[in-house]
């Protein structure tokens, strides 16, 4: 039946399907969705979502068999089926999903055992790559260096801390403390006070943490031992306020404390 807009209606002429479509008349269409198409392409959205609905719930022969009731409960492939399988597969490079991979390559890698004597370490690694050990510590002539020790960590870091470091700015990274109010000083201040916040007489096994050391003169550049005091956290931010009263409260206190105390 032709249309006044160059358009006619038409029956599909898939077997068992009558629906009717609207297409041009100059058109070639037989059928109504891709799915009933002879080249086999796939079924459109709506299509698809009939084909779902004829076959879920109730109308699907399998509704309610679960578990060990489900008749392909426990049942496997046999070798035969799987050796079939990977022979199939032999050569084919699966196309993997770019959401799974973030749109990246998956590099092939393989196990190896590191080449160290004495060391069966199993590690992986890129087939490509050139590497034999499965650590830093075993180097190339398969020698097993270990931990570093402590005396040996602290010479490194001391030749590679302050001028000596290439990215040395001048004590900076600090800021607003100097540069030389570090954690020995800070340990020093808390072995001299008993590890005990002079204030409120909290320990810092009661505390769980470090106690903080607290410039009384506030004044950060101020490093001198006579201006440092242990203090617990909570007493540090209570003396923030009324700033005057607690600098002269902690310099009689520690006055009075260290009398005979020589600072330097």
């Amino acid at each position: 039946m032709q249309g006044i807009s160059g358009m006619e209606t038409r029956t599909c002429a898939a077997p068992g399907c009558n629906n009717t479509f609207e297409c041009e008349v100059r058109s070639k269409r037989k059928y109504c969705c891709s799915g009933h198409s002879r080249k086999g392409k796939h079924n459109t959205p709506e299509h698809t979502k009939k084909i779902i609905e004829a076959i879920s719930g109730e109308k699907n022969c399998w509704f309610g068999h679960r578990g060990k009731d489900h008749p392909a409960y426990g049942c496997t492939r046999s070798e035969e089926a799987k050796e079939k399988n990977r022979k199939a597969h032999i050569g084919i490079t699966k196309k993997l999903n770019s959401n799974l991979t973030g749109g990246r390559k998956l590099v092939p890698r393989e196990f190896r055992v590191c080449a160290a004597p004495g060391c069966f370490v199993v590690f992986k690694c890129k087939v490509s790559s050139k590497q034999k050990y499965c650590c830093k510590g075993h180097n190339r002539r398969g020698k097993i260096s270990g931990p570093c020790p402590e005396e040996r960590k602290r010479k490194i870091g001391k030749a590679n801390s302050r001028e000596n470091n290439g990215g040395w700015r001048g004590g900076i990274s600090k800021l607003p403390y100097p540069f030389d109010f570090d954690n020995e000083l800070k340990n020093l201040i808390r072995k001299r006070d008993n590890y005990t916040c002079q204030l409120c007489r909290r320990t810092e096994e009661e505390e769980g943490k470090n106690l903080c050391v607290h410039h009384i003169d506030y004044i950060k550049e101020n490093l001198n031992f006579s201006n440092l005091i242990t203090l617990c956290r909570d007493c540090n931010l209570k003396v923030n306020h009324q700033r005057e009263y607690w600098a002269n409260f902690f310099g009689r206190f520690l006055k009075e404390k260290f009398e005979n105390f020589i600072y330097f």
